[in-house]
């Protein structure tokens, strides 16, 4: 197998130059003419603007949040360099939603192109541009290093949803994050309310919209709890749907939980 991807992207990086030739390719974004390069939608001055982060500089502010170190009722989701207001790095004990959500990664912030990027993979059945994402993150080894030997876990969609847009675009994420770390995917959680989107709402009316959202599915009674799993979503913004996420895997006895995904803002 490892073979064949060697034989296939020898004969694509030797075929390039006639195919571009032949049927001329455009950035999705800017519109000029791509010339080489590795990634096939994007033109190098916009892979640029898509480079990722050091996954170190979005540490939580509290460096150690688990059940050991600090006790269930003090663990909260807060985001080093954010506000900490009352919504954004709130205790979680009053509402029965207290887990270890150790630290955070993001590869972007959540404006310019990386926003229409997120936008296109999500609204305009862009799947095939995680192709282009998997070839960015091979030059940057350290996510890999973030993600190795965890298992990586969606936030699902409601089947509804999912009808409609035929792919769950945090899984399709996830998977291509797998391919470059070689940690599994599991999808561990269920969404069994179909909630409102949660784009048009405040910090207070996200997290009331998205309680009781999601179960755990059956096949995590299989997963040893204390496995490190990571969170996967396109966007952060207020953690609402990732603290529920999260509260549920903790409230079936598992112990490391920490979050990876494509932007914050």
């Amino acid at each position: 197998m490892d073979a064949l991807r060697a034989v296939s992207r020898t004969f694509l990086r030797l075929a390039h130059p006639v195919l571009d030739f032949l049927y001329p390719r455009y950035c999705l974004f800017c519109l000029r003419a791509i010339q080489g390069g590795e990634t096939w939608h994007i033109c190098e001055s916009c892979r640029r603007s898509l480079e990722p982060r050091s996954p170190h500089s979005a540490e939580l502010q509290d460096a150690s949040l688990n059940p050991e170190a600090c006790g269930e009722k003090d663990s909260f989701l807060s985001i080093a360099g954010a506000p900490r207001s009352s919504e954004q790095g709130q205790n979680l004990s009053g509402q029965g939603r207290n887990f270890p959500l150790r630290q955070i990664r993001y590869l972007w912030n959540f404006r310019g192109l990386p926003r229409e990027w997120i936008h296109a993979l999500k609204y305009r059945d862009g799947e095939y541009l995680v192709a282009d994402l998997e070839k960015i993150l091979r030059h940057h080894p350290e996510w890999g290093d973030y993600l190795s030997g965890a298992i990586l876990v969606p936030v699902p969609l409601h089947w509804r949803r999912l009808w409609r847009r035929d792919y769950n675009q945090s899984e399709v994420i996830a998977r291509a994050l797998s391919r470059v770390s070689g940690s599994p995917v599991m999808s561990l959680l269920r969404r069994r309310k179909n909630s409102p989107s949660q784009t048009q709402l405040g910090h207070g009316e996200r997290q009331k919209n998205i309680e009781g959202a999601f179960s755990i599915q059956r096949r995590a009674k299989r997963v040893d709890r204390e496995h490190r799993l990571i969170l996967i979503d396109d966007v952060l913004t207020t953690g609402a749907t990732l603290r529920e996420c999260a509260a549920v895997l903790f409230q079936n006895g598992f112990r490391a939980v920490d979050v990876a995904t494509l932007a914050h803002g």
